[in-house]
């Protein structure tokens, strides 16, 4: 079961022994299932590519770009950290 698609799962039982002739019980027992969310999604940018251009001179704390994702996993699972793994300049001298 996947947390995602199915949060809870209830169904019902009924209780019979290999008996001859077989016996089973009057009552149904109610069975809820609590399905507990794992880390098995990952995480997604809303947009693919992200393009930002600054003008310089500028000035200090100046928001260039706002970059987001999701995790559909709950709790801690979906606490998402960036981490720019290349960055790359491109300086035109006149």
């Amino acid at each position: 079961m996947d947390y995602e698609e199915i949060k809870v799962f209830k169904f019902k039982v009924r209780v019979s022994d290999r008996g001859n002739p077989s016996l089973s019980s009057d009552l149904l027992a109610r069975v809820t299932i609590n399905v507990q969310d794992e880390n098995d999604s990952p995480p997604a940018f809303e947009e693919k590519s992200y393009n930002a251009m600054l003008l310089l001179p500028t000035y200090r704390d100046v928001l260039v770009t706002q970059i987001n994702a999701t995790d559909p996993d709950k709790g801690v699972k979906n606490q998402l950290k960036y981490v720019f793994l290349c960055l790359k300049i491109d300086v035109a001298v006149s």
